[in-house]
């Protein structure tokens, strides 16, 4: 397994598109905050976590196209076939590219809260106050969740663009539907609960809310989004081990 890991991360640091992939990932979160210090007109502009998190959506995304990305381009390229005969299982690969996904989205992550960080602390007016952490925890589980959960859909779909465009519909399109079927409908609003990009947009809800009775608590969003990404790469492991390679 320390092979398959390594072999990932070689393959990870010698592609071009990697060092691309770290722009957007850190830019999505300090490029929002650098323009809000600079528009601003406040003498001191006080930002908490949330502000810090602005683009916290967008960097979800990327993970999900970066994770999908990384797993359906070697099977659309039938990359897999080289690593099923020099490794001594299937499983190996997939769980290898999860985890190198995984921690690549998150290391991308906590460089994005630190130089939105170093942003606020450069400007004479910024002054960050460091409330509300609740947020960073949401998206600190959601980045590597969500990434291995488009590994997972790629490993089970076998291409590339049904497994970024499944869960970004579902996140930006679905996910809405159900919010308001939910209003009427008892199971559409089951189903809004068990969604994980609604539970980190609700853990931003929760901390300004002042009745939480229709919500529900940010430990269960998180157990949401680790079932999600144990679920959809036991799907996955179970397609790649089952289906035949081209």
């Amino acid at each position: 397994m320390l092979k398959a890991i390594s072999s990932e991360v070689t393959k990870l640091l010698t592609l071009r598109s990697t060092w691309i992939y770290v722009i957007l990932f850190t830019g999505s979160l300090y490029g929002p905050v650098t323009l809000y210090m600079l528009f601003s007109d406040s003498s001191q502009i006080d930002t908490d976590w949330p502000d810090l998190l602005t683009g916290g959506m967008i960097f979800l995304m990327i993970a999900i196209v970066f994770g999908a990305s990384t797993a359906g381009g070697d099977i659309n390229n039938h990359m897999t076939a080289h690593s099923f005969l020099t490794q001594k299982s299937r499983s190996s690969w997939l769980l290898a590219r999860a985890l190198v996904a995984a921690v690549f989205a998150e290391l991308n992550f906590l460089a994005g809260v630190a130089l939105s960080w170093l942003v606020v602390t450069i400007f004479p007016a910024g002054h960050f106050t460091g409330e509300k952490p609740l947020v960073l925890w949401g998206y600190a589980v959601a980045v590597p969740a969500l990434a291995v959960v488009a590994v997972g859909i790629a490993a089970l779909l076998r291409n590339r663009v049904g497994a970024i465009a499944l869960p970004l519909v579902w996140m930006l399109v679905i996910e809405g539907l159900l919010a308001m079927g939910g209003q009427k409908i008892p199971f559409l609003k089951t189903l809004y609960h068990l969604s994980p990009g609604s539970r980190v947009q609700d853990m931003q809800t929760w901390i300004y809310a002042q009745d939480h009775t229709d919500m529900v608590s940010p430990g269960f969003g998180f157990a949401v989004m680790i079932a999600w990404m144990v679920v959809l790469l036991a799907l996955g492991l179970y397609s790649n081990k089952v289906r035949d390679v081209k």
